[in-house]
């Protein structure tokens, strides 16, 4: 969805969802906006890695290029992808499907991610709720997958 009053209204929804379920994504008076195109949450304990939420997926990235990285976080980060990597299967079946493993050495950032098999826009307003629902429960279900593998 582009930035709209109807993205806005997708997001509002989704951070009351996330916050009754208490999924981790949620931030506590994070302001949703026309140009809100995603609900962000830095790992508290790993530099220059993040959660991410939006109209169709959840996922992790680790940035290991761009402004203000040093080469020793970006090795950090690649070394803390291929952690996660080496335990593909089993996070997989934590989580309950598979995932894609989004890696490209000379990328600014890799990502592990979960996709919803629909994503949200204007023409299927009906849907958001059924999207909304299955987005917060892939973060809560990957989550628990991923960060025993993150400590």
């Amino acid at each position: 969805m582009l930035k709209s009053i109807a993205r806005e209204a997708f997001f509002n929804q989704l951070v009351d969802k996330a916050e009754r379920a208490k999924c981790f994504i949620y931030v506590t008076g994070q302001q949703i906006t026309l140009q809100t195109s995603r609900l962000e949450l830095p790992h508290p304990t790993l530099t220059h890695t993040g959660w991410g939420l939006n109209e169709q997926q959840v996922w992790l990235e680790f940035y290991c290029f761009g402004k203000g990285k040093t080469e020793q976080q970006a090795m950090e980060n690649r070394e803390r992808f291929q952690k996660l990597f080496a335990h593909k299967e089993e996070i997989e079946r934590t989580f309950g499907e598979s995932l894609i493993w989004d890696f490209e050495p000379t990328r600014i950032k890799q990502s592990v991610i979960s996709r919803t098999p629909e994503a949200a826009n204007p023409t299927n307003l009906a849907f958001w709720g059924t999207i909304q629902d299955d987005l917060v429960a892939r973060a809560i279900r990957f989550e628990a997958a991923l960060k025993p593998f993150l400590q």
